[in-house]
Parts: C-alpha cells; structure tokens; sequence
C-alpha cells in the first residue's frame, strides 16, 4: 500500500476556483489545489506565489489553508441562510396581500351578479364570469407559491376527471385573447382530430397553459406567432397526450434548460419585466403530479418549446 506520493507523481487535480474566490467554485464548493505532499489555495494566476489576500503562512501550511477554506464555506451557508429566510418572508407577506385583494375583487365581482344591483347584459355577464375565474385561478397560484416556497409543502394535489383538453385549450385562447392583441401575436393551434376526453384536472392544467402562454407573449416577438398543439404520444407502452407552447423569442441556451424549472429561476429577454421565477417550477410539479413530465427544446420558430406529457389512465387496456 501506498503511503507517499512518488517523485514520479506530479500530475495535479487542477482548481476550480475563480480569480475573484480561488475557493469557489461554479457552485461554491471548496477549490483547492491537490499536488503530491501539498495543499494549498492556487492563486489567479497559477503561479506559485500567494494569492492576493491570502494568508502567507497558509501557503505552506495545508492545515491553515484547510480552516480558512471552511470559514469562508460557512460565512457563505449563513449568507444564502438569511436570503432564503428573507425570500421566504417575502413570498408569504406577497401572497397574504394578494389573497386580501382577490378576496374584495371576487366580492365585488359577484355582488354585480345579484339581482338587487341591477341587470347585466349578455357580454357584461360574461366578462364578470372571466374576472371571477381569473380571480380563483389567481388565488389557487397563490396558494401554490406559498406551498413551493415551504420545505414541508410536498406534492401538490389533483383531481383528475374526464374532460376535453380541446375545449379547455379554445376557452382558454380566447380569454387571453386581450392580451395576444395587445402585442400584435397571432395564435395557431393545432388539436389531434382523433384525442378523445381522458381524465386530468382541468383547473391545473389550465394553470400550466396559463404561464406557459404567459411566457410566450413575454419573451415572443411583438407581432409573432405562438404555435400551441396537443396530440396523442407515440409511445404504445405508455399512452399520453403531448402539449406543446412554442414562441418566436430568443428561446434558451441548452445548459439552461433544466435549471429554467427549479423555483426563483428566470430566463432572460428583452421583454421580461417582473415575475418571481416561480411559475415553471410549479408547472413542473402539476405535471409531475398528473405521472407526466415537462420539458424545453428548441422549436422551429426560433424560440423556445414548452412539451408536456399528461398520462391516459386506462388507455394501455383499450388498445390491447
């Protein structure tokens, strides 16, 4: 067994680290140099002298440079401690105000639906019917982003019934029609003759259209095209119906594809203005919860392409 490096051995474990933290690397792990019989912190510019406002003692001394590694590893733990405490405190003072306001704005909306306050047209019925369910759309991601935001908030609930995600998507299109005319974005959607009703909760994949869209008319050109399709999966072993949003923007860069659905992530565009980099990752959880998954790739357009697959439950019987 092997109890010291060679004099033959000198091929080093080379840093990670940055020139501003040599101890930190891409995500702010421990950075150090490894060579036979030393450790040590390697400086920006891989000479063998100190870096810049590291201890010269330390240098020579593995056990130092090891202890102000771990000082410096906890002073960060404490500092991303406080943001997520802050974050925290933030989205559950957000979501009480929230709530507060779409509780009187709901109030409001059906007071008009009373007799007493005098008739409504046709047209103006139907515009305080989509006011109120905006508002329990609204409330519902609200309740959402106060459980993603919890660490005990587990998975979320659904109650999938039969339904059809045709209807669902043209009602849909059309109560955001005003916001699609606002940027000049025409809509194509493209709906498989042959998809019959199947079973999954229409509120919570209305929710997931909902951001899916909103961030196509976000970060889509003004005056584009947004594509939105559902078709049934190829796959025979598992029967499923495949979603589809896709926009004309600048779409993501493939490293970024993933980590676009974990919580307070945003993607980046000319037009992105606010948002807290929430709405992915709860769509992500919805489609989990239905068995499916979600994804993001490139799409003819240019842009970004939104696919998700919801399960048929019961569908591997009808086909055997």
């Amino acid at each position: 067994m092997q109890t010291a490096a060679s004099a033959d051995d000198t091929t080093p474990i080379r840093p990670r680290g940055s020139a501003r933290d040599p101890f930190r690397g891409p995500l702010g792990e421990v950075a150090l140099e490894m060579e036979p019989g030393v450790c040590r912190t390697p400086p920006p510019d891989g000479s063998d002298r100190p870096a810049a406002g590291e201890d010269p003692a330390a240098h020579a001394d593995p056990a130092r440079a090891l202890e102000q590694a771990r000082s410096r590893i906890a002073t960060l733990e404490a500092r991303l401690e406080r943001e997520a405490r802050a974050r925290a405190t933030l989205v559950h003072t957000v979501g009480h105000e929230l709530r507060t306001s779409l509780t009187v704005l709901s109030g409001f909306a059906r007071l008009l639906r009373e007799p007493g306050e005098g008739s409504l047209t046709p047209r103006q019925q139907g515009h305080v019917d989509e006011l109120l369910t905006a508002c329990g759309r609204l409330d519902r991601f609200v309740g959402d982003l106060l459980a993603a935001a919890s660490e005990t908030g587990g998975a979320l609930a659904i109650d999938p019934k039969d339904d059809c995600l045709e209807r669902l998507m043209r009602r849909l299109l059309d109560s955001m029609a005003p916001l699609f005319a606002e940027r000049s974005i025409e809509v194509e959607l493209d709906v498989d003759a042959a998809l019959a009703p199947f079973a999954f909760d229409a509120g919570r994949i209305e929710q997931v259209l909902t951001n899916l869209l909103s961030n196509a008319i976000r970060y889509g050109r003004a005056g584009g095209l947004i594509r939105v399709a559902a078709r049934r999966g190829d796959a025979e072993d598992r029967p499923s119906v495949l979603v589809s949003v896709e926009d004309d923007g600048p779409g993501v860069p493939p490293a970024d594809r993933r980590r676009i659905f974990e919580p307070y992530v945003r993607g980046e565009g000319a037009d992105a203005e606010g948002g807290l980099g929430i709405g992915l990752a709860i769509c992500e959880r919805i489609v989990e919860a239905h068995g499916g998954r979600i994804d993001l790739e490139s799409g003819s357009l240019g842009g970004a392409r939104f696919v998700f697959e919801l399960p048929i439950p019961g569908a591997s019987q009808e086909r055997t």
